[in-house]
């Protein structure tokens, strides 16, 4: 059994700064150990580690960084890591440790419309690693139990409910005041962190349409942290458009006592959420015996049954209107009765993730050599986890393109690999390419490099079937220059070209920095050149040159291109086309 648990907190923000459901899990469960006296080590940052001061039987321990190196003398003591804020970090755990990582939800794959490109792509990376490194998973619903398997094929899951943790401070709330302006029985309310699938714009003007039409005195207060620019703008602009400065009320962030105080007193909750993996604040209004009308998703009727009112259609103004408006005639005629939660508490909660991470264990030497031996794979005498580079052959990709023995190969390798990339042919199709996006995040594949002809037009060529395929994922052009010399002048303008894609770079090998100092005709510029060559860019000459992210405008051969071109190159000693 596992005595000595290390649990990850390196991440977690203040509750202030958006926290949320993960926030307060993590809080409850820790005040759970800390009252049982678990022996457990919390890996906390230097920004957030004065959070856990309050748990005086836990070891708090501050490192400066999620690498390896802070980890090691933890790793060394533990003997399970739980990662419970959806990520692993740091990227290599010890193979022998035990790895038990939760999973809150999956929404950035259900309904990736809520996410920006550069959190898609990285939600994806993380999760992947996490979830496939992990050896026991944790579920905090059915619901996301189910997209563990839908999309990772993941059985080794525990589904552990959410405690009602707000009611734990029901008694410490009686001391606290409520906000100037409330009277009990006078509100409904509405406790979320503004992020868009939090629905607070559609309920703002559902409540325009129900204040138009039902001239009372009720109030909607919300609660939740501030802090997230574009949630907050489009809320304030919708209260000043709508002019509901009379009937909104919007407190911020407020403790956990007085989130209970506002709870306890309000006439309802309303809960119009498109997402959840759980719904906590729904819960929790349950077990405060606070009527709840919530929006129809699988994961909180799991739970709450017909103990909640559901709406029609979160998503219309009009309908929510009409809901609220059947929601308040119901509330003032019926007494609220919750049949659902009794079960689900804090207590219960923590014993049931202790339990779990005592359990949890690596599979045998011998199981996972046998399952690398029947994959063909290789590994070091270590045994240690492995950076695998998986190139694919034009021949698997000729004809009509089949992505069933790929997906096997890459979820082969996430199993016994920490990093995977993987090499294109460059007459690969865009129909083909797409299908590799789409299992490349999938399964969590670091990069691809993709083979390029060594002129622009294959370069042009490359960026075309790209653009085509929508994707979301992070290419490396790789041009071979063994067979034939390319026009300078061509991979001058490709390269040119290639400044405004951010998420592709192009490789060149040894002996072609003449594609980067033949265009720089300004006599200042070439001077400059000249002379930084022998200091920062001496590791370029005689190797290649990754040209990273260039973020500046100016073009190729301007003193703004050069400026950002020693800034954010990287270079690679040694490297051969031939062994990639």
């Amino acid at each position: 059994m596992n005595d000595r648990i290390l649990l990850d907190a390196y991440p977690l923000l203040d509750g202030s700064k958006g926290a949320g459901g993960a926030g307060k899990y993590l809080h409850a469960l820790l005040a759970e150990w800390n009252a049982a006296k678990h022996h457990v080590r919390v890996v906390s940052s230097p920004l957030n580690f004065n959070l856990f001061s309050k748990y005086e039987n836990l070891d708090v321990v501050v490192v400066g960084a999620q690498d390896y190196w802070a980890y090691r003398p933890h790793f060394e003591w533990a003997d399970v890591y739980y990662a419970p804020l959806n990520g692993l970090w740091p990227r290599f755990v010890p193979d022998s440790l035990p790895v038990v990582v939760l999973v809150h939800d999956l929404q950035h794959l259900v309904s990736p419309q809520f996410f920006s490109k550069e959190v898609w792509h990285s939600r994806c990376k993380d999760y992947g690693f996490a979830i496939n490194r992990a050896d026991r998973l944790i579920a905090i619903s059915k619901y996301e139990r189910a997209n563990l398997y839908k999309f990772y094929g993941k059985d080794n899951v525990d589904v552990i409910y959410h405690g009602g943790y707000l009611s734990d401070h029901a008694e410490a709330s009686k001391n606290v005041e409520l906000p100037k302006g409330l009277r009990s029985k006078n509100y409904l309310f509405y406790p979320a962190v503004p992020w868009p699938h939090k629905n607070h714009v559609n309920l703002l003007y559902a409540w325009y349409l129900y204040k138009k039409a039902c001239n009372d005195d009720l109030k909607l207060v919300l609660t939740g942290a501030k802090g997230h620019s574009l949630a907050d703008r489009s809320m304030d602009e919708v209260i000043d458009f709508l002019g509901l400065h009379e009937s909104v009320v919007n407190l911020g962030y407020l403790s956990d006592e007085e989130q209970c105080k506002v709870a306890l007193n309000a006439k309802g909750m309303l809960f119009p959420s498109l997402y959840e993996g759980f719904g906590i604040p729904v819960l929790e209004a349950m077990k405060l015996g606070v009527p709840v009308c919530a929006s129809p998703l699988e994961c909180i009727k799991e739970f709450a049954g017909d103990s909640v009112k559901f709406l029609q259609n979160p998503l219309d103004p009009y309908d929510i209107a009409n809901d609220v408006k059947k929601f308040i005639s119901c509330v003032s005629s019926e007494a609220f009765v919750d049949e659902a939660s009794h079960g689900l508490t804090t207590a219960s909660m923590a014993k049931k993730t202790f339990d779990v991470l005592r359990a949890a264990k690596r599979p045998s030497n011998e199981d996972r050599m046998s399952f690398v031996a029947q994959n063909n794979f290789v590994r070091n005498r270590d045994n240690k986890l492995l950076t695998s580079i998986l190139v694919v052959n034009g021949n698997d990709l000729s004809g009509s393109f089949d992505s069933t023995e790929l997906e096997k190969k890459l979820a082969s390798l996430r199993c016994i690999s920490n990093d995977i990339y993987i090499v294109l042919p460059s007459t690969i199709s865009s129909d083909a390419l797409q299908e590799v996006d789409r299992l490349s995040r999938l399964y969590g594949v670091n990069k691809s490099f993709y083979m390029v002809k060594p002129w622009a037009s294959g370069i042009a060529d490359a960026l075309d079937n790209l653009l085509k395929t929508d994707s979301f994922g992070e290419y490396i052009f790789l041009c071979d220059y063994s067979s034939s010399l390319p026009n300078m002048v061509e991979v001058r303008n490709a390269m040119a070209e290639l400044e405004f894609f951010c998420d592709v770079n192009l490789i060149l090998p040894a002996g072609a920095e003449r594609a980067i100092t033949r265009p720089l005709q300004e006599k200042a510029a070439y001077k400059k050149y000249m002379k930084l060559k022998d200091d920062p860019l001496k590791p370029f000459f005689g190797s290649i040159m990754r040209r990273e992210r260039i973020r500046s405008y100016g073009r190729l051969g301007s003193k703004a291109f050069l400026a950002e071109f020693i800034k954010n190159s990287s270079y690679i000693e040694g490297w051969e086309s031939k062994n990639v």
